[in-house]
C-alpha cells in the first residue's frame, strides 16, 4: 500500500490565497487459503468446495484525490471562500476463481472480476462570511451553497482467465446509480450581551437518486428516480455565568440521504436475484445537547448531556422483498425509530506537575436502543424482539486517556490508552459471545509514541501500537503489538 500527497499554496494578494492538494494511493493485495483436507493418498487437497476459491482473490487499485481552494482573509465586512473536490477510484479490481479443484489445490482459469473503477464523488462549497458591524460586530453572518455528486459503477464480469483479469464475457451482477445533493445554508451568530451568544441557523437540501440499475444474470432492473427535500432549522444558546463557567444548549434537526452503495449495491441470495434499497427515506434526527464548560488556570473540564432521537434510520434488517411473502431477507430498510441518550465527561491539563507535561481525558456513557421496527431483527426472531435492545455498531462506553510531555522544542513523548466497550451487530442482540471472529469484544489498547524535530524541514518519530499486546477481536482478529516509525519532510 503507498499514499502520496503533495499540497501547494500561492498568495494571490495580500488577502486572497489559493490552495491545491492532490493525493495518490494505491493498493496491491493477495488472499490465499490453506487446506487442511486430504485426499485418499494423504496430499493436500481443496475437495472441489466453493470457500477456497471464493476466498482466493488478487486485488489492483489505484485512486486518487483532488481538492482546490480559494479564500480571502481580509477579516473586513466581507469575506468569502469556495472549496471544490474530486475523488475517484481510476483503477480498483478485484480477481477472484470460479472453482476449486476436486483432486488437487489449483484453481480452474475461469473467474470473475469486481470492478470499482470510475466510481468517486466530487463537492462544491461556496461560502461567505458578512460582518455587519465590522470585525469587532455584534452579528456573524455567514452563508452558503453546496453541491455533491456520487456515482457508484460496481459490476462483477465472467472472464475466461481470472489470473490475467480478462478478457471479460459476460456481466455476472451489477449494482450501479448515482445520486446528487445540493442545499442552501444560513446562520447568524449574534453577541446578544457580553455575556450570551446565541446562533440560529437553517439548511435546505434537494437530493435525488438516479441512474440506478442492478443486473443479475439475464435480469436487469432499472431503478426509479428518487427526489427527497429537507429542512434542518438549528439554535445555539451560549452563556457565560462566570468568567470560569460556560453552558451551552444546543437543539438541531438534521437529515442523513442514502448513498449510492446504499440504494443500488445488489443483494443476490443464492440463484435468487433480489434488488437493494432504491427507495430508502433519510435518517430524520433531533439532535439535544447542554454542555457544561470549567475553565482551569492550564486546561478546562466539560460535561455534556446529549440526545439523539431518529426516525427511519438506515440499518440492514429482514423483510420480505415482495409486499406479502412469508420469505425474508436481509437488506438495509428504514427502522421507524430509535433513540441514543449520554453523558460525556472530558479534561485537559497542561502543566502537570511539571513543565511541558499535559494530559487529556474523556469517558462516554451512551444508551442507544431500538423504540419502534416494523421489520425484523432476524428471519427467526419474533416480531418485536428488537425492541429496547441497544443498537447495532454501538459500544456502551468508551474512554480515553493521553499524557504528551514535550521537552524542549525538539522532542515530544506521548502515552495513550483506549478503552471501549463491546457492541452488538444485530438488532435483537442475538450474537453475545464477543471473544470471536465476527465479534466485537471490549478492547483495551495502550500506543506509545516519540516525536523528534530534526530540523525545520525534517520530522522523525517512532512508536509502539498496542504496546501491550492486548488480544482482541473487532470482527477479525485485531493487530497485537506493532512497531511505527515514519520519516517526514516539509518543503
Amino acid at each position: 500500500m503507498t499514499n502520496a500527497k503533495v499540497k501547494l499554496s500561492y498568495q494571490l494578494a495580500p488577502a486572497l490565497r489559493a490552495s491545491y492538494a492532490l493525493g495518490l494511493w494505491t493498493n496491491a493485495a493477495d488472499s490465499d487459503v490453506e487446506t487442511w483436507l486430504r485426499d485418499a493418498t494423504g496430499q493436500p487437497t481443496f475437495a472441489g468446495q466453493a470457500g477456497f476459491a471464493s476466498n482466493t482473490s488478487r486485488t489492483i487499485q489505484r485512486h486518487s484525490s483532488h481538492n482546490l481552494t480559494l479564500a480571502t482573509t481580509t477579516q473586513g465586512n466581507w469575506d468569502f471562500e469556495a472549496v471544490a473536490t474530486l475523488y475517484r477510484m481510476d483503477r480498483d479490481e478485484t480477481r477472484l476463481p470460479a472453482t476449486a479443484s476436486a483432486t488437487g489445490t489449483s484453481f480452474g482459469p475461469a473467474g470473475r472480476v469486481a470492478v470499482l473503477g470510475g466510481t468517486g464523488w466530487s463537492t462544491l462549497d461556496l461560502k461567505g462570511v458578512w460582518r455587519p458591524g465590522g470585525r469587532n460586530g455584534a452579528h456573524l453572518v455567514t452563508f452558503g451553497a453546496h453541491d455533491d455528486r456520487a456515482k457508484l459503477y460496481n459490476p462483477t464480469f465472467n472472464t475466461t482467465d481470472w489470473l490475467a483479469g480478462g478478457p471479460y464475457t459476460t456481466v455476472a451482477t451489477e449494482g450501479s446509480g448515482k445520486t446528487r445533493t445540493q442545499a442552501l445554508w444560513a446562520q447568524d451568530h449574534w453577541q446578544v450581551s457580553s455575556a450570551v451568544k446565541f446562533t440560529l441557523g437553517a439548511r435546505y437540501e434537494e437530493w435525488r437518486g438516479y441512474d440506478g440499475r442492478n443486473i443479475n444474470g439475464t435480469t436487469t432492473v432499472i431503478q426509479p428516480r428518487v427526489v427527497r427535500t429537507g429542512f434542518s432549522p438549528k439554535a445555539v444558546l451560549a452563556w457565560a455565568a462566570t468568567p470560569a463557567w460556560t453552558v451551552t444548549a444546543s437543539v438541531g434537526q438534521a437529515y442523513r440521504f442514502a448513498t449510492a452503495a446504499e440504494l443500488y449495491q445488489l443483494v443476490a441470495t443464492g440463484a435468487t436475484f433480489t434488488s437493494p434499497s432504491p427507495d430508502l427515506k433519510p435518517d430524520d434526527a433531533l439532535a439535544a445537547e447542554v454542555r457544561f464548560e470549567r475553565a482551569l488556570s492550564r486546561g478546562r473540564l466539560r460535561l455534556a448531556l446529549f440526545q439523539d432521537d431518529v426516525h427511519d434510520a438506515i440499518i440492514s434488517q429482514f423483510r420480505p422483498l415482495v409486499a406479502g411473502s412469508a420469505q425474508l431477507f436481509s437488506y438495509l430498510a428504514n427502522v421507524d425509530h430509535v433513540r441514543a441518550r449520554g453523558v460525556e465527561f472530558s479534561a485537559e491539563q497542561r502543566d502537570v506537575l511539571l513543565p511541558g507535561l499535559e494530559l487529556s481525558g474523556s469517558v462516554t456513557y451512551l444508551d442507544a436502543r431500538t423504540l419502534a421496527l416494523s421489520g425484523q431483527a432476524s428471519a427467526t426472531a419474533a416480531p418485536g424482539n428488537a425492541i429496547g435492545r441497544r443498537l447495532p455498531n454501538i459500544p456502551d462506553w468508551r474512554g480515553t486517556l493521553v499524557a504528551t510531555y514535550r521537552v524542549g522544542p525538539r522532542w515530544t513523548f506521548t502515552a495513550a490508552g483506549r478503552y471501549s466497550g463491546m457492541l452488538y451487530t444485530t438488532l435483537d442482540n442475538a450474537d453475545p459471545h464477543p471473544n470471536t471472529y465476527q465479534g466485537f469484544a471490549p478492547w483495551f489498547v495502550a500506543d506509545v509514541k516519540a516525536v523528534a524535530r530534526l530540523s525545520d524541514r525534517w520530522t522523525a518519530s517512532a512508536g509502539v501500537d498496542n504496546v501491550l499486546n492486548r488480544k482482541y477481536f473487532l470482527c477479525h482478529p485485531f493487530p497485537q503489538r506493532t512497531f511505527v516509525v515514519n520519516l517526514k519532510m516539509n518543503f
